[in-house]
């Protein structure tokens, strides 16, 4: 719930932030915030590496 609220408050005021600057400065924003979330679902997508078994000591 709490990240939420965050992520929220964060997408709000960079829009805010966003609709004082350029329409340059917009588009380059909006160009970031799409290949963030499209880098965000492929590292989503792929399965986490699992560590390698322990060896046991070789004596």
């Amino acid at each position: 719930m709490t990240s939420a609220v965050i992520c929220l408050f964060a997408l709000v005021s960079s829009v805010w932030v966003a609709s004082h600057a350029s329409t340059e400065a917009f588009t380059m924003m909006g160009l970031i915030l799409l290949v963030g979330t499209g880098l965000y679902f492929l590292a989503k997508r792929t399965p986490e590496a699992s560590p390698a078994p322990a060896q046991p000591p070789l004596d």
